[in-house]
């Protein structure tokens, strides 16, 4: 697998992992990467992490799904930052002083990418605690510093970047596929699992996936960096975990940024390809 994943990863930075698992046991049966330990932003991918933290919150009592929480981001105002759907700037649930459940916040924060309810969560759930998941469940390259946004920086004086790589992020992705893995109760990993197969955006490694193929993921994406991290089944027992990071713009420090040369089309159009490729590939080896 790792000749047809590497002709296919874009250049520059970037961090690709494929690996197949056994859902009952979480063996690694295979894997294929491109420099999986590259640190690359990792945009809204990161978003799993703080879903996996405030889950094991709610595993322990301290939260539940039903806990009320009071919209207090100083980003609320902004319609662009607080939009209830894709589209919708209305501010109806998500505005300033409004009240909404964690169960509300984690939906938005991974099907729709809502980054005001990932704000949200980053206090309801502490940067500390994300972080010491994070090394608890042997992820410690994943890090949630700072909180996300579209337009409004929440905080502005904030000069640190949240950081990843593939091989973090499957990982992590591993321990939530796996069935007995003691990362989160049976409950939560399903409540994760049916929010990741509600993923609002196929773009990137899924967009040509088989009609009724399901890629339970998150995705991410920035002016300069294009994301996708998840799993998708193979048969009854295996999953197939596949995460790719790549920062596809190239700085030149003698220009503004706003010179700086992009190669957006041709990065999605390999995170496309992969996908197609490496699920025909796995699709053809779980049949034999």
């Amino acid at each position: 697998m790792r000749a047809e994943l590497g002709a296919s990863v874009p250049k520059g930075r970037r961090s690709f992992e494929l690996e197949i698992v056994d859902r009952a046991t979480g063996k690694d049966l295979c894997r294929s990467s491109v420099e999986p330990t590259q640190s690359v932003y990792p945009a809204s991918t990161i978003k799993t992490l703080i879903a996996v933290a405030a889950l094991r919150l709610v595993d322990r009592g301290r939260l539940t799904l039903g806990s009320r929480i009071r919209i207090d981001q100083p980003e609320a105002f902004a319609a662009d930052e607080c939009r209830e759907r894709e589209g919708d700037p209305s501010c109806a649930v998500f505005g300033p002083g409004k009240t909404v459940t964690l169960d509300m916040l984690l939906a938005d924060m991974i099907a729709i990418s809502n980054n005001l309810a990932a704000d949200q969560l980053i206090d309801v759930v502490g940067k500390d605690f994300i972080g010491r998941t994070a090394r608890e469940l042997g992820v410690p390259s994943l890090r949630v510093v700072r909180k996300v946004y579209n337009n409004v920086d929440p905080e502005p004086d904030s000069r640190v970047h949240n950081a990843a790589d593939a091989a973090g992020l499957a990982e992590l992705f591993r321990r939530v596929v796996s069935t007995r893995d003691d990362a989160l109760s049976q409950s939560s990993r399903a409540y994760l699992i049916g929010l990741l197969r509600r993923q609002y955006y196929h773009d990137y490694f899924d967009k040509d996936f088989p009609p009724g193929a399901v890629y339970f993921h998150k995705d991410g994406y920035t002016s300069h960096v294009v994301a996708d991290s998840g799993f998708y089944l193979l048969g009854s027992n295996r999953a197939a975990i596949l995460v790719g990071l790549a920062d596809y713009t190239r700085r030149d420090p003698r220009l503004e940024p706003s010179a700086w040369k992009s190669d957006e089309d041709s990065v999605i159009s390999a995170f496309v390809r992969i996908g197609r490729g490496t699920y025909a590939l796995t699709q053809d080896g779980a049949r034999r």
